[in-house]
């Protein structure tokens, strides 16, 4: 599947204080999305800005609106609103228009299981009956 690039997505959740920044998350998000065609803008992917610790915050904020400024939707990961950047981020989406998508974790896991499984071959009928016969 190839990216559109009309199709470009900025993920934003929170990060400071959270385990690998909450890393985890975001490259989850970021696959999920890329899956569905989509180019996507993450801030878990920038380098490290090569500023002083103190500020370190800044430096991604600003490296991460200017992504969000190319892009045409931002999706929201759990816990955003608790986050003074996400929120910025998502403030600034709105206010220019693009397309919000919040995550919905467990639909977006079941919709891709129910597809995987209809994607795999039909059992034969000995091994379903089998199966069936051990549950």
């Amino acid at each position: 599947m190839h990216e559109s690039p009309n199709h470009r997505i900025y993920i934003a959740g929170p990060m400071t204080g959270l385990p690998d920044n909450n890393y985890p998350a975001f490259h989850d998000a970021a696959a999920r999305l890329r899956k569905r065609a989509w180019h996507v803008e993450s801030p878990a992917e920038n380098p490290v800005p090569h500023v002083d610790a103190h500020c370190a915050w800044t430096a991604y904020m600003r490296m991460g609106i200017s992504q969000l400024m190319t892009c045409h939707a931002i999706y929201l990961l759990p816990g955003w609103q608790q986050s003074p950047g996400a929120s910025a981020e998502y403030f600034i989406a709105q206010r220019l228009g693009l397309t919000i998508y919040e995550h919905a974790m467990q639909e977006d896991v079941m919709a891709e299981q129910l597809q995987a499984l209809a994607s795999k071959p039909a059992l034969p009928k000995d091994e379903l009956l089998r199966a069936q016969v051990q549950t």
